[in-house]
């Protein structure tokens, strides 16, 4: 195998800034969801958590990977620019040869279902799809859905990286943690971007809080437009 070369380092002042000034000569910063004195608490402690949601390169959360086993891992993507560039960060920087790659969609879904209306099953096809508007969407987000998952799986492909796929719709952040718990992953891949706005603010930084609370280690690559 080829050999690594480490350097190391001795810096004063405060961990979480003086990573992150140091980390914008690097492609990825990588570390631990706690320090040594909290290695058994979850979620993140403080220091990663300003890493994560304030770095402008790629960011691992390493947390114990079982031994024996090749890597699992559990690509998020939802045809964003993101989520493309995240992909391709995998792709061309881990060693996935012998690794079980799973795509998932999550078709975010905030409206609540009603029931089945028994009559609208006496109806035409057309006057069907006219009274059920909410089944047209569905309909649409699944079809989204595919070709999303489609476009991601050629993407591996075109790097050697055979992938299954997964499709879901809920709450996204809720989706993948449980995923990730039921399908024992080592690996969850998300994009983020490096926009700081409104959106953001109000989806809570869906990568941070993925990197929070997910059982296993997390890949963040970050795409700056």
């Amino acid at each position: 195998g080829e050999s690594i070369v480490a350097q190391r380092l001795f810096l004063f002042g405060p961990p979480a800034r003086t990573i992150l000034d140091l980390s914008t000569g690097y492609d990825l910063t990588v570390v631990g969801a706690h320090d040594r004195y909290e290695s058994t608490l979850p979620g993140l402690g403080h220091i990663a958590t300003c890493i994560v949601e304030q770095s402008t390169n790629a960011t691992l959360v390493g947390r114990e990977i079982p031994p024996g086993r090749g890597l699992r891992v559990l690509a998020c993507i939802d045809g964003s620019l993101a989520s493309q560039n995240a992909l391709r960060f995998m792709a061309s920087s881990l060693q996935l040869d012998s690794s079980e790659v799973t795509l998932l969609h999550i078709a975010e879904t905030p409206w609540i279902h009603p029931g089945p209306v028994p009559e609208w099953t006496e109806y035409p096809s057309r006057e069907f799809e006219a009274a059920d508007p909410e089944g047209q969407i569905d309909r649409e987000l699944r079809r989204e859905s595919s070709h999303i998952l489609e476009v991601a799986r050629l993407m591996l492909e075109s790097y050697g990286i055979a992938a299954q796929v997964l499709a879901s719709e809920g709450d996204a952040v809720l989706e993948i943690v449980s995923e990730s718990e039921s399908g024992e992953y080592d690996l969850i891949v998300i994009g983020a971007t490096g926009e700081e706005g409104l959106r953001e603010a109000l989806t809570g930084h869906a990568s941070s809080r993925i990197a929070a609370v997910a059982p296993c280690s997390v890949l963040i690559p970050r795409y700056v437009a």
